[in-house]
């Protein structure tokens, strides 16, 4: 059965790791390392992002928040329109996935495609996204990126 694993650890400039795998988890240059399971599905488990607060999980198209410090498990208010294959956050910048056909956003209201190409590989460093072009090894830069909440409202044609 899919499971997910939180790992806390007491690393230099480290932050907790989530872990979908039991095998990839306590590595040998930790100084403690405290293990224990968050989350366990019948369903398979595509993507995991988040960070010691909360963790997005992501199984098929249907995205799930899941915050730590209660347990408390809700589906995002609006969803990608394909299956997610990657999740990265980081907070203050937000949530972005990646499908078979592009990279998105995920806002409190609402989901847009940033870019269609043929199954990107996605990560967030300070305020930029990274986009791997798997096919030819072109990489693209979206600087900026935790400006796009500034623009995360509903349409007038999407209250309909």
């Amino acid at each position: 059965m899919p499971s997910i694993w939180f790992q806390k650890m007491r690393q230099r400039g480290k932050q907790p790791s989530i872990c979908c795998s039991q095998k990839r988890l306590c590595r040998a240059n930790l100084l403690s390392c405290a293990v224990r399971k968050i989350f366990e599905s019948g369903e398979a488990i595509s993507a995991v992002a988040g960070d010691d607060k909360a963790v997005f999980i992501a199984m098929g198209k249907m995205v799930l928040m899941l915050t730590l410090h209660d347990h408390n498990l809700v589906t995002l208010p609006v969803q990608p329109d394909e299956e997610v294959r990657e999740l990265t956050y980081q907070k203050g910048i937000g949530l972005f996935y990646a499908t078979a056909s592009g990279v998105g956003f995920l806002g409190s209201k609402r989901a847009f495609r940033l870019i269609e190409t043929s199954h990107p590989r996605i990560v967030l460093r300070g305020s930029s996204l990274y986009v791997l072009f798997p096919r030819n090894l072109g990489v693209m830069a979206f600087d900026n990126i935790d400006r796009l909440w500034d623009f995360d409202f509903v349409l007038a044609n999407e209250t309909e």
